[in-house]
């Protein structure tokens, strides 16, 4: 973080973004999920700066529909991808440079929806794979798949012709900065927000 508040890099554009669940598709695979709890990660918060039930109060604010596992795994996930992918926005904009974010938040209808927007969920829209087997087996069916994936293939082509993920398809999409946070929403519809789920965000 330091060499980009510097500037190294600062004459790239970066579009980088996360999904909502990023550390969900793990229950799957890893036996210790399920029984993960906000508590057992207190140790892990203070690391990182944060007041641990400070944090948790936010996050039941926030996302109250979660249990106590599913809100332990938001924590981790979010400090694992989401708090990274903001402050390298962040220590960009201090050096002049242009990052665009998002936040994809469709979830799959598979598994019970308790996959919601897990990771890796975001790339069959971008490379317009959403209907090949076996992939409607991580993210479901349904027709908003082709409008989701029209307006994220839209984008990252936009992105790597013009520099600017803008399209008409979604409209202006600004860069990341302190002041507004700006960040396009990847579902259906698609829509740019201003410091969505800052509550969480101020609470680290």
């Amino acid at each position: 973080m330091e060499r980009m508040q510097r500037g190294d890099g600062a004459e790239v554009p970066v579009l980088t973004g996360t999904n909502l669940d990023e550390f969900r598709y793990w229950l799957l695979t890893d036996p210790r999920l399920p029984t993960l709890e906000p508590r057992h990660l207190h140790k892990r918060s203070r690391r990182n700066g944060a007041e641990p039930e400070r944090v948790i109060d936010a996050y039941r604010a926030s996302r109250p529909g979660l249990d106590d596992n599913q809100l332990a795994i938001a924590l981790v996930g979010d400090l694992s991808f989401r708090l990274p992918q903001i402050r390298m926005a962040e220590a960009r904009e201090g050096a002049g440079a242009r990052t665009w974010m998002y936040l994809m938040t469709r979830a799959s209808p598979v598994e019970g929806r308790r996959l919601g927007c897990a990771p890796a969920m975001d790339i069959p829209f971008v490379f317009g794979t959403w209907d090949l087997a076996p992939v409607p087996k991580l993210i479901g069916d349904g027709p908003d798949r082709a409008e989701l994936s029209r307006s994220m293939q839209d984008a990252w082509l936009q992105f790597a012709h013009e520099g600017d993920p803008s399209h008409d398809g979604i409209g202006p999409w600004e860069v990341y900065e302190h002041s507004r946070r700006s960040t396009m929403i990847f579902d259906v519809p698609t829509r740019l927000d201003e410091d969505p789920l800052s509550q969480e965000r101020l609470a680290w």
